[in-house]
């Protein structure tokens, strides 16, 4: 079976979360290329804005809802590093979920020309759903053709493959930083809570993509999280990991409440709780805090938590 990889994840905050973010002089100079961009999709007519962050194989990035054409929801986008890989996963998941799943070719917009960017694999959500999850995979022409004005010293000018890797050398190429001197290195682990009839889905999608149940279920090191954010589960959730080549995802299913009268066994709204991702080491571990509710705990010994006490 070809590997399905994370490529990135996507989180939905407030304005002012969004604004602390991109203030920190931190966060953007010390702990990860980082960049502030428009997209634009000439398909289907969406715009969004994003704080990105860029690691060797992985990145993550943040929006609020003031600024995209989307549903704010967050996301959880896979990769395939296979040529034609897509199609092929897209038959799958129709095989394996019953359901009509949409393949399409994303752009992106370069100097006025419209380049093809990706290919999508998407199941299908309802629109109040309160997460989303898709596959992609590069095209191979892309990087020939976005950005030929760069250096040829500079990285993944001269690439032409459909890695991570590859894209992000890119990515970090053209906003001219040095990956070698940032803490943050790769995403590892992402813990979702989704109400069980979203779950079920994302479930069913994973064990088509592979990812197996381990023996062991792992927790996020509490050196690394400290208890002060130590996340308190409501009534009613059960918790499941899933691990992938390069991934796990510890999935909490929010159960219908028995008592609907119980105003403290309610559902609550999906999405990611918090990342866990490899750092380059650093003297001492330190917190730092992003608006009301958002969280970021870099452990010297090498790993990171970002930690979202609600997703308001």
């Amino acid at each position: 079976m070809t590997p399905i990889y994370l490529n990135h994840l996507l989180c939905f905050v407030n304005l002012d979360t969004y604004e602390s973010i991109g203030a920190s002089k931190f966060l953007n100079q010390q702990f990860a290329c980082s960049e502030e961009r428009t997209t634009f999709d000439q398909r289907t007519g969406m715009s969004w804005t994003g704080r990105y962050y860029y690691g060797h194989s992985t990145y993550f990035e943040f929006m609020t809802p003031t600024m995209t054409s989307w549903n704010p929801r967050d996301g959880l986008a896979f990769s395939i590093e296979k040529k034609g890989g897509a199609k092929n996963l897209a038959c799958r998941l129709e095989r394996d979920l019953n359901l009509q799943i949409s393949l399409f070719k994303r752009t992106r917009r370069h100097l006025k020309k419209d380049i093809p960017w990706f290919w999508t694999v998407e199941v299908p959500r309802k629109n109040d759903a309160g997460f989303v999850s898709w596959v992609m995979e590069y095209e191979p022409d892309f990087l020939t053709q976005w950005r030929p004005d760069l250096s040829s010293k500079k990285f993944g000018v001269n690439t032409s493959n459909i890695s991570r890797s590859a894209f992000l050398d890119r990515y970090r190429s053209a906003i001219d930083d040095d990956f070698s001197n940032q803490i943050f290195r790769d995403i590892i682990s992402v813990n979702i809570s989704l109400p069980s009839n979203e779950a079920t889905l994302f479930e069913n999608e994973l064990k088509t993509f592979g990812y197996m149940v381990p023996s062991t279920n792992p927790s996020i090191d509490l050196e690394t999280r400290t208890t002060n954010f130590e996340k308190t589960p409501a009534k009613g959730i059960n918790s499941i990991t899933y691990r992938g080549p390069d991934l796990d995802i510890v999935l909490d299913r929010i159960l219908p409440p028995k008592d609907l009268s119980d105003k403290n066994n309610v559902n609550q709204p999906g999405g990611i709780y918090a990342f866990t991702m490899n750092t380059n080491p650093v003297t001492c571990t330190t917190t730092h805090q992003f608006g009301d509710n958002c969280y970021l705990v870099v452990n010297k010994k090498g790993k990171a938590v970002w930690y979202f006490n609600t997703k308001s």
